[in-house]
């Protein structure tokens, strides 16, 4: 990532600059280039004009995957599926509000799976109730002869769990197991943006509690922006189940 960019705190789709709009996806961006000539070709912010773009990159990356793990050369196709992601990330900003959108997110899900597919330890694709509706999650542990500390990573109102990976990771590094989960009312979690929907997160760390792995008297939470002051909203509500933020 280039210093030259400047910084300006905006959200204008146009502009690339440290601090604005894209400051979601920058650290998951390989070729700030190849960012800047996709915002060079867009014409407009509504979905006919936007979600183009970034499909047609994401397919591009995509399919250069795939022959790079024909090839067996799994790190490379890692790398390629992890910015097919990213750029179908951006395409389906901010989420899942119509059916264009919604088929891009199932683009980003599926390249993130791809990118998973040969990890070690794995990447699990996890699925648990709560007041009668499923909530799908990953989780990830290392391999230890004994249960691990683990963390809740809590997404925002925009950033889906595909692009909170690299979180995942940086806990499996440090001899941690994590689950990531979809903040309500976005992905794969079900329950509406309220503040009732904070039972949903409790039912998250239980969900880790009961896995033979973690070590249930050892669970955090980690979020960004609005997944941020759900830790906060999280940790208010269930202190003795949140042990660090």
């Amino acid at each position: 990532m280039t210093l030259e960019l400047g910084f300006a705190p905006n959200e204008d789709p146009f502009v690339i600059v440290h601090g604005g709009f894209y400051r979601r996806w920058y650290s998951m961006i390989d070729d700030i280039s190849e960012l800047e000539s996709a915002v060079s070709r867009l014409e407009g912010t509504t979905q006919d004009k936007w979600v183009p773009v970034w499909e047609e990159l994401g397919r591009r990356h995509e399919a250069e995957g795939d022959r790079l793990e024909e090839a067996g050369d799994f790190e490379a196709s890692r790398r390629a599926y992890l910015q097919a992601k990213t750029y179908y990330a951006i395409g389906r900003f901010p989420g899942e509000v119509s059916e264009v959108k919604r088929r891009i997110s199932d683009d980003c899900a599926r390249a993130y799976r791809k990118a998973c597919a040969h990890l070690d330890p794995p990447v699990e694709i996890v699925e648990f109730e709560h007041r009668g509706k499923t909530i799908r999650a990953h989780f990830r542990a290392p391999r230890a002869d004994s249960p691990v500390a683990a963390v809740l990573i809590m997404c925002g109102a925009d950033v889906f769990k595909e692009d909170r990976g690299w979180a995942q990771d940086l806990c499996i590094e440090n001899g941690m197991a994590a689950l990531v989960m979809d903040g309500p009312g976005t992905g794969e979690n079900p329950f509406a943006w309220a503040p009732e929907s904070v039972s949903a997160w409790e039912a998250a760390v239980d969900y880790l509690a009961g896995r033979p792995e973690v070590d249930g008297g050892r669970i955090g939470a980690f979020g960004i922006s609005r997944g941020g002051y759900s830790v906060m909203q999280l940790a208010g509500t269930a202190p003795e189940k949140v042990k660090a933020v």
